[in-house]
């Protein structure tokens, strides 16, 4: 696969969650037992943000640590099967591109 300069940099990069990070989840009685209804990632820093996200996304935030490359976070999530098997590189690239704009990842 080629990768555009800007791509190639963020699989190189070592993406850390920002401490300032929270996962909100809303649970709902029904029928007599709470079940998430829905999750929203949250920060104020360096803006207020809140993004509806699915429960997927946070194991991945759990490890990116900055130990660790984008690239190697997508093959440990690939093996961990963490995400489907459809899920290219690229695609990932495109998520963590969106974490960092929206200051979830630094």
């Amino acid at each position: 696969m080629q990768w555009s300069k800007q791509e190639s940099n963020l699989l190189n990069m070592k993406p850390r969650t920002r401490r300032d990070v929270s996962l909100r989840v809303e649970h709902r009685l029904n029928g007599g037992e709470w079940s998430p209804q829905s999750y929203r990632l949250e920060s104020d820093y360096p803006f207020v943000v809140s993004l509806q996200t699915d429960p997927l996304a946070a194991h991945p935030l759990t490890i990116a640590d900055g130990s660790r490359t984008t690239l190697q976070l997508f093959e440990q999530l690939k093996a961990e099967e963490q995400l489907p098997a459809t899920f290219d590189p690229a695609e990932f690239v495109r998520v963590v591109s969106k974490l960092i704009s929206a200051g979830f990842l630094e």
